[in-house]
């Protein structure tokens, strides 16, 4: 049985050519407390993100275990995909961080030790490296927030489209239930960039595609009537019904 989860990094992948850096990256933390890492593949097709999460274990000594969590689906959804990782984790803590993403070994442990003084929900801000620059990325989907918040607002909004906007309503829906959130610089992590063409591959993101934006408008909407559990009625993180194939890696296993 894995040890006491304290935090649970929520990984959402669909053929994305930097996660295998990324993954190495939150699987080499050093941290006094247990921490799990969860990737949540949404139908891949050009990339075999199993394949590519074992060749990196097994990791620290402090990473409880690995998940890989796979559903169908023609198109991404990061709200689902988010929703179908807190639904398996563990942790006491959430981190929903991007697979294009690179950290330091010591950045779980600076951002937990920073959450519990100053008890509050964080937005985590990085920096991106670009034409051998580095500047200042906001990131606006990466979060640090307890587990009780996430089921008091049950998650991610999964009427959203691909992504775009689903990020802010899930901050703004975390401060509508009265909930502190603090924006933090440091500790920082560092955007892998990429063109548009990458980032709209099979992903459907309307920030991108431009046209009309039912994102937004769906965001709107949700803060115009104070939403805050805008997944009541359904059992959200089940990707809409859709058969999930979950497999999970044991960091100490020989099979993998």
């Amino acid at each position: 049985m894995p040890k006491n989860v304290v935090v649970s990094v929520i990984t959402t992948v669909r053929d994305k050519k930097q996660f295998l850096q990324s993954a190495r990256s939150i699987m080499n933390q050093n941290t006094s407390f247990s921490y799990e890492y969860i990737v949540v593949d949404c139908g891949s097709t050009k990339q075999n993100v199993k394949k590519e999460l074992a060749s990196v274990l097994p990791g620290s000594d402090s990473l409880s275990h690995v998940r890989y969590l796979r559903y169908e689906s023609e198109r991404f959804n990061r709200s689902i995909a988010n929703n179908v990782g807190f639904k398996w984790a563990l942790g006491e803590w959430f981190l929903t961080y991007d697979c294009d993403l690179v950290v330091k070994p010591d950045y779980l442990e600076k951002l937990y030790d920073k959450a519990n003084k100053l008890h509050s929900c964080m937005w985590c801000l990085g920096t991106e490296s670009k034409n051998g620059k580095i500047r200042p990325w906001c990131g606006s989907g990466i979060m640090f927030v307890p587990m009780k918040i996430i089921y008091q607002i049950r998650g991610y909004d999964e009427g959203f489209v691909g992504y775009g906007e689903e990020d802010i309503d899930f901050r703004h829906r975390i401060g509508r239930c009265e909930h502190r959130i603090i924006k933090i610089e440091s500790p920082a992590w560092l955007h892998l960039s990429h063109g548009n063409e990458e980032r709209s591959q099979a992903q459907s993101c309307h920030r991108v595609q431009g046209g009309v934006n039912v994102n937004r408008n769906r965001r709107e909407t949700n803060d115009l009537t104070g939403a805050t559990a805008t997944n009541l009625g359904v059992e959200w993180g089940t990707a809409g019904g859709r058969k999930i194939l979950h497999k999970e890696f044991k960091v100490s296993s020989d099979e993998v």
